[in-house]
């Protein structure tokens, strides 16, 4: 069988977006087939689902349902997927989101509230749904450069009642609390994802400049945020798309052709 990392000639042009763990297997999303690839532990690839896509992208596995969610992007939509135990293959069973979103990119869970949270790139904001889909709430005053409003948000995070926001077009960070903008992080040229382990420890995409910015999350007295950002920067040779961590809490990063793990 065909190895994520180690063969990566699988497409002529592979455009890997997203990946998340679900259960023993990875999942990568692939723009160029507008496919997910489902591989095993070792990166052996054991299938791929298609579902109709126009270009997938940002996923999260919420475990105690066993459902995948799943950004397709021109569909302006979240698709939801179960596994087939018969079948042991993933079915496509409903999907949220259309008439609000406009060309959504990222996707995160809030594992206690069971709420999902997505950039919604066109519309230049957060948008919040239960992960039965009901709309909560939307974060941002749409497209601009000052706090509270955004400019093409690709990558979003959630960390201690925090989203992080990773703005593509603003090349910055923006924190919101209770759907309010409490912070900005400047400096993050093309921010395309974001994420932070449960230490509060965080890492930005830099798409363009192919890197990867850290920061470090604390509070203070007053359980006011702040952020600490690094000077030291992780340089890689291709321009990553988004970030993870695997299982046993390593960095990883996804470029539009391979898939790398333990990069920090």
């Amino acid at each position: 069988m065909l190895s994520l990392e180690k063969n990566m000639s699988v497409f002529t042009e592979p455009e890997y977006r997203f990946t998340v763990y679900a259960g023993r297997k990875r999942m990568v999303s692939c723009q160029a087939t507008n496919s997910l690839i489902i591989t095993y532990p070792d990166g052996k690839i054991k299938e791929t689902v298609t579902a109709d896509f126009q270009m997938p992208q940002g996923m999260v596995f919420l475990e105690k349902t066993g459902e995948l969610f799943v950004i397709d992007r021109y569909r302006a939509c979240v698709k939801v997927f179960l596994k087939n135990k018969k079948e042991s293959t993933l079915e496509f069973t409903r999907s949220f989101g259309e008439g609000i979103l406009n060309q959504p990119v990222g996707i995160v869970l809030d594992k206690e509230r069971d709420e999902l949270y997505v950039a919604d790139n066109e519309n230049h904001r957060i948008v919040a749904f239960k992960t039965d889909g009901t709309l909560l709430l939307t974060m941002g005053r749409g497209y601009g450069q000052e706090p509270g409003q955004m400019f093409c948000p690709c990558g979003v995070a959630f960390y201690k009642n925090l989203v992080i926001v990773a703005e593509w077009g603003n090349g910055r960070l923006q924190v919101f609390r209770d759907g309010k903008s409490i912070l900005v992080i400047n400096g993050m040229p093309h921010a395309h994802d974001v994420v932070i382990n449960e230490n509060g420890e965080g890492f930005v995409a830099l798409y363009s400049h192919k890197q990867v910015a850290k920061f470090k999350i604390t509070f203070n007295d007053d359980q006011y945020p702040c952020f600490e950002l690094s000077a030291d920067k992780i340089q890689l040779e291709h321009s990553p798309t988004s970030l993870f961590f695997d299982e046993d809490g390593k960095l990883g990063v996804v470029t539009k052709t391979k898939l790398m793990i333990n990069v920090h």
